[in-house]
């Protein structure tokens, strides 16, 4: 049998990426380094971004804000890019320096798995914003490390409300989208071009809408996202099978599914958030984690910080990198205790 233990790992370090070389975390808007797999830690780059730095070097109010360094991509051992406050910054000297380049899309950051390297070196950057207007949405990508961007794709004005996720399968080599939120709105696609065109593999419920997905050979598996606006719809674990193209719940979780990873030994995890929604079981963050995909295990962990809703959700969120990491790390956001905002290991043994 085997036992997790959660353990903290460091207080107020947000983990960005992990590769063979570096692994890459933010606290606010400065960045550090780790060459030694995460035991020793060198700031590096500081954007020096506005008023705000030193608000977002505290948890809490850099949370409520949004501040801060939200995402991190490494395109090469040299050439990096990140995204904090609306602007996409980019690195080509090992993350020592940064220069803003581009903030043409809607909102402050896309979602965690919303900005992605595709196999070919292509990065992609999906919108993501409240749109209660239902405008057009874009997908942009860039062709030369981040240096410019074009719009690859639009959905027109009405057809969804933001991207959730844009990731890349290394063993279909398609790129996937995900769109909600309200049920016309959620659904997954794929592009074999580069994200031109999408082939839609179901859409029209709250069963399709994801913030992300775990790629596994046989299957795509993933936690649904039905949140604060869905009543009282309940969250699922689901498996989508490649070869059937049949979709299969697999149980019910305790809240909306957000983000996921998957360890180089095949372990799947993923986080679910509290809202403040009535599908929600005890208003607390769960981890989810399978040797398998088919048989889950689950750990209640914290409440969320109590503040309404507007200011912010509790969620878990891991570690990208363009390799699958074989330990499991992730931050825990937004709840309610000391330790809010820190990055936590959790370590398998046997029994």
């Amino acid at each position: 049998m085997i036992q997790p233990e959660i353990k903290l790992y460091r207080r107020n370090l947000m983990l960005h990426w992990i590769s063979a070389d570096d692994w890459y975390a933010s606290r606010g808007y400065k960045l550090w380094r780790s060459s030694d797999q995460g035991k020793t830690w060198v700031g590096v780059a500081d954007l020096q971004h506005k008023w705000a730095q030193g608000a977002a070097r505290l948890p809490l109010a850099a949370q409520i804000g949004r501040l801060g360094i939200h995402n991190f991509l490494g395109l090469t051992t040299d050439v990096s890019l990140c995204i904090a406050d609306g602007v996409v910054w980019r690195s080509v000297d090992r993350g020592m320096t940064f220069a803003p380049l581009f903030s043409e899309f809607h909102g402050r950051r896309p979602l965690r798995h919303g900005f992605c390297l595709d196999g070919d070196g292509r990065v992609y950057l999906g919108e993501y914003w409240v749109n209660e207007a239902r405008e057009a949405v874009r997908l942009w990508r860039s062709e030369d490390n981040g240096a410019s961007w074009q719009v690859v794709h639009e959905w027109p004005a009405g057809a969804i409300r933001h991207i959730h996720f844009v990731q890349f399968d290394r063993v279909s080599q398609l790129l996937w989208v995900g769109t909600g939120d309200y049920d016309a709105e959620c659904a997954i696609a794929y592009s074999a071009d580069g994200g031109i065109t999408f082939q839609t593999i179901g859409q029209g419920s709250q069963l399709w809408r994801a913030v992300s997905l775990l790629f596994m050979p046989e299957a795509l598996f993933w936690g649904t996202d039905a949140g604060i606006d869905a009543g009282d719809q309940e969250n699922y674990l689901v498996r989508w099978d490649r070869a059937t193209q049949s979709l299969r719940k697999i149980q019910t979780i305790d809240g909306p599914a957000y983000y996921s990873t998957q360890l180089a030994d095949g372990t799947l995890a993923l986080g679910t958030a509290v809202e403040g929604g009535r599908n929600e079981k005890d208003g607390r963050v769960h981890l989810y984690w399978s040797k398998d995909g088919n048989v889950w295990q689950n750990i209640s962990l914290w409440k969320k910080w109590p503040l309404p809703e507007r200011f912010g959700h509790a969620i878990l969120t891991f570690p990208q990198g363009d390799t699958a990491p074989s330990r499991l790390f992730f931050n825990a956001h937004f709840v309610w205790s000391r330790d809010n905002n820190a990055l936590f290991e959790m370590i398998f043994s046997e029994m």
